[in-house]
């Protein structure tokens, strides 16, 4: 089981020392991909690829716009202390309409990367981020994600990558301040202070791991600054206790002195259902009222543009 802890720079055994290594992180534009290079631009050289970038420098982080699905890069990257692998398309409920795009973003797409990998980039540590709706494969989505770890292993397992370490992160509803709009907590959040009703798909009592998201970055750096390890592990990144939607909307409603209304829907074939509470868990820095106070005051700043 790993915890997130205070970085103790005074035990250099314990860690690599960043020294500004190169890490790429792919699906920079993202929501966990936007505040993560927040946690590691100071001590890393950040290289942030999307397909929604614009090529520049910012900040000290190098942007470069590119489409896993089809990667060209004019540049010569050269080798990498690690890739975060973040780019795919997310959400469950719209991966059977659209599976054969989920198919080449999430599947295609790591397979183009693990091939850099294992020909340019030759990095000493992969991350790649999957989902705690593997445990049940209800939906095509969850089924996409589970080939990419699958993808990873068998890579490590036949050699390519058998000196690198691997690790699957598996993450459970991350959320914070820019959230994914339609996501469970930001779109309670936007009803709630436009004085509109939530829509609940199902009774309302359905529960999960909700994880804010600098606990999620803080892990994330505290493993990348680790010595680097051979082998592949699967890390389930949630906190092992669970929160049911109602909990959550009580806590919107006291934050927010609105009044709740609901409307109920059927619920959705495709949602998750984990029964079983995650076998790792990242220690919960930010408790969940102390996050959604700080997504609630975050979206009232943004409201107005949304």
């Amino acid at each position: 089981m790993f915890r997130t802890r205070r970085r103790d720079t005074s035990s250099p055994e314990n860690y690599v020392g960043e020294f500004m290594k190169k890490i790429i992180i792919t699906g920079s534009s993202g929501f966990i991909g936007k505040h993560l290079i927040e946690h590691l631009k100071v001590g890393y050289e950040v290289i942030a690829i999307d397909k929604n970038e614009e090529n520049r420098e910012e900040d000290g982080v190098r942007y470069i716009r590119n489409d896993i699905t089809h990667p060209e890069f004019k540049e010569d990257l050269g080798e990498i202390y690690a890739l975060i692998h973040l780019a795919g398309i997310a959400g469950v409920r719209k991966s059977r309409e659209n599976f054969q795009e989920y198919v080449n973003s999430n599947i295609i797409g790591t397979k183009n990367l693990l091939e850099l990998c294992v020909e340019k980039w030759k990095p000493q540590k992969i991350f790649l981020a999957s989902s705690s709706s593997v445990h049940d494969l209800k939906s095509p989505y969850a089924v996409t994600k589970k080939c990419t770890e699958d993808l990873l292993k068998s890579y490590h397992r036949n050699g390519l990558l058998s000196d690198v370490e691997c690790r699957v992160m598996r993450f459970y509803t991350v959320y914070g301040p820019n959230q994914r709009k339609g996501l469970a907590i930001q779109a309670f959040i936007d009803k709630v202070l436009r004085d509109e009703p939530i829509v609940i798909n199902g009774d309302g009592f359905q529960s999960r791991d909700f994880t804010y998201i600098d606990d999620l970055c803080s892990e994330i750096q505290e493993l990348l600054g680790m010595y680097p390890t051979r082998g592949y592990k699967t890390l389930e990144m949630g906190h092992g206790c669970s929160y049911s939607l109602y909990e959550v909307i009580n806590i919107i409603g006291e934050i927010t002195g609105k009044e709740i209304k609901i409307k109920y829907a059927e619920p959705s074939r495709y949602d998750a259902i984990i029964t079983r509470a995650p076998y790792d868990g990242l220690y919960e820095n930010t408790k969940l009222r102390e996050g959604i106070r700080k997504q609630i005051e975050w979206t009232k700043e943004h409201l107005t543009s949304q």
